[in-house]
């Protein structure tokens, strides 16, 4: 029967197609073979390796140490020489496919046959841990740095090495009772309840044996005082002072658990909540009978609990809202929606008609395995008075939003006139006069107007885009042309901004080279113009990469990517927005008054197209502009 079941086994695709990296190595070191999740992590095709050391010295490999590694340090090598597994000896390398150092942690066993007392191979798996040391190293150098946060924090913070608390915060200071010193150097185990201990065991063995035990969980602490107190604990496994530990973290949640204890223990008190809500709740069966009618809803149509539970809905439903209700019942049960809502028609029992929202959404499995149907009743007035408010407002809205464009548009239009006679005579003094000091004052008014200009420019633009008065030209073009100048451009803006040390890429598609395009060139020229100076801006090593490249069937996408400071989450929520900018540290830096980015996302809406970003605090940005394109 064995037999039968392996010959049904493909080993050689089960092996190709294992989730970690699989490597066999002869008693000198030599690759014999490899998966192909092995020739993902080590970034180089296996055929290029084979009847090769893994870790030769064009690989540069090196220890967690950061220093060579030695022939002797080899996990494989030290496999076949002792006859025993090596497991999770981490290496760092790179070579010429890489660009960067790669960190992986190797497991090496000894294969042997025929209970021979030397391996005749090794069997070594691999997985990439870069993030991983990364991180470790990261946290080990910014400890000091984050140790005042970590004090301030409301968050409980701990680290655990060997069962004994290496570092607390002061909030655990405060929840537990105990000062910092009391805290320090005791086992951790001293301030669980005595119900917690034997789960928290398990799960610190499995954490550091190659277990999967959960990153949080809940567990009650005991306070100096004597009390406990329930805990929602986070778990990661760190380094910290050369050593693997748990760094914790713990949030009270004593208040939220005794809630939810208490709401297990009141069924009665929900039943009441049903019965004694404002609006009108329904329960109904899968076939569209009454199960259950709370008090307002009795009290809106007119009928007793016990007459409800022999109706159908449809029984006091007015007929001509019947056909749209049945179709969107018929889905909920279906499961094609979970819920729907719409305004309709009900009978009061007395035969007048009463206008009410439904608001409908089904709960599975809960009688008895069946689903039931939940309805929500409410009074119509009172949302159409709302939505009357509501329209009202927005009209009023929209009103002052036309103001503020043409309020915006007049003054810019005001403040251009005397402004170029300002530039202009400015010009005139620098080109016309030998006195050295009228020439830097005037100099500065005319860098200074410029910029005022430039303001008054995205002001005006700003009051277009408002009124939706974005209007496009399209025109054809050669896009490898188009994409030349914008190259061309981002050099001059680099040599400009005396930025000569940041590397400019310009990348462009081969596949396009011959493709033509329909677009506005100045509308594209003002987007990418704009996205091209900020990227300089905000960029002050490293480099600016232009591209250029096929991004669907039916679009293109021109995207600038930088090494510079980077968005962080937040802002990135708000950075399409007009006048909104990073924190007032960066305005004040950087200048500009936050319409760039969001006039640009306007044109490229306009266009049929879109602007994206994709950011990372510290180490860049991507903006992506993508424009509509048929071949």
């Amino acid at each position: 029967m064995e037999t039968a079941v392996n010959e049904g086994v493909d080993f050689e695709e089960m092996f190709q197609h294992l989730p970690v990296g699989v490597v066999f190595q002869n008693i000198r070191g030599e690759i014999i073979t490899a998966n192909s999740a092995a020739e993902g992590i080590l970034g180089v095709p296996i055929d290029r390796i084979k009847g090769r050391d893994l870790f030769s010295p064009k690989w540069q490999a090196i220890n967690e140490k950061g220093l060579p590694l030695s022939v002797d340090d080899n996990p494989a090598i030290k496999a076949i020489r002792t006859g025993k597994a090596v497991k999770n000896f981490t290496i760092g390398f790179t070579h010429t496919y890489l660009d960067h150092y790669k960190w992986i942690s190797v497991d090496a066993i000894p294969q042997f046959k025929n209970n021979a007392e030397k391996p005749y191979q090794v069997f070594s798996t691999i997985v990439d841990v870069t993030e991983k040391i990364k991180a470790r190293y990261k946290l080990h150098s910014s400890e000091e740095r984050y140790k005042t946060l970590m004090d301030n924090l409301q968050t409980s913070v701990l680290i655990i090495q060997d069962g004994i608390i290496k570092f607390a915060n002061n909030a655990l200071s405060e929840k537990s009772g105990y000062s910092l010193p009391e805290l320090f150097g005791k086992n951790f185990k001293k301030f669980l309840h005595p119900e917690e201990e034997k789960i928290i065991n398990q799960y610190y063995y499995q954490r550091f044996n190659g277990g999967n035990p959960p990153d949080s969980y809940r567990l009650k602490a005991l306070r100096k005082d004597g009390q406990f107190i329930w805990m929602n604990v986070k778990v990661r496994l760190i380094e910290y002072e050369g050593k693997m530990s748990l760094l914790v973290l713990m949030d009270d949640i004593h208040a939220q658990v005794q809630f939810e204890e208490r709401l297990k223990k009141s069924e009665a008190n929900f039943r009441k909540l049903f019965e004694k809500a404002p609006v009108g709740i329904a329960l109904v069966n899968q076939h569209g009978y009454m199960v259950l009618a709370n008090d307002s809803l009795c009290q809106i149509l007119g009928y007793t609990k016990e007459e409800f539970s022999k109706l159908h809905f449809k029984d006091f439903s007015h007929p001509a809202d019947m056909p749209r209700d049945i179709e969107l019942f018929n889905q909920l049960r279906s499961g094609s929606r979970d819920s729907y809502e719409m305004e309709k028609r009900y009978f009061h029992k007395s035969g007048k008609i009463i206008w009410a929202e439904l608001k409908v959404s089904i709960m599975r499995h809960s009688q008895d395995g069946q689903d039931l149907i939940i309805g929500m009743i409410t009074d119509r007035i009172e949302q159409k008075q709302a939505r009357e408010e509501l329209i009202f407002t927005k009209e009023k809205a929209e009103e002052s939003n036309r103001l503020k464009s043409a309020f915006l548009a007049t003054i810019s239009h005001e403040i251009r006139t005397p402004l170029n006679a300002i530039l202009g005579f400015s010009d005139i003094i620098q080109n016309t006069s030998q006195d050295r000091e009228a020439l830097e004052y005037s100099s500065i008014i005319y860098e200074n107007g410029h910029n005022l200009l430039t303001i008054m420019d995205d002001i005006l633009e700003l009051a277009l885009a408002e009124n939706g008065k974005i209007s496009v030209r399209p025109e054809k073009f050669k896009l490898n042309e188009l994409f030349n100048q914008f190259c061309q451009h981002l050099s001059e803006i680099i040599y400009k901004a005396g930025k000569d040390s940041i590397k400019m890429h310009c990348h462009f598609d081969p596949v396009l080279k011959h493709e033509y395009i329909v677009l506005d060139r100045s509308k594209t020229y003002q987007v990418i113009m704009n996205l091209m100076k900020n990227a300089v801006k905000f960029t002050h090593e490293g480099h600016i990469e232009l591209g250029c490249c096929r991004k669907s069937q039916n679009t293109v996408s021109f995207y600038v990517k930088d090494t510079g400071i980077g968005i962080d989450e937040k802002t990135l929520s708000i950075i399409f927005e007009f006048f909104r900018q990073g924190d007032d540290s960066q305005t004040r830096k950087y200048g500009g008054i936050g319409v760039g980015l969001a006039i640009s996302k306007r044109i490229a809406e306009a266009m049929k197209g879109d602007l994206k970003v994709e950011s990372t605090p510290g180490e860049g940005s991507v903006f992506e502009f993508i424009i509509p394109h048929d071949s």
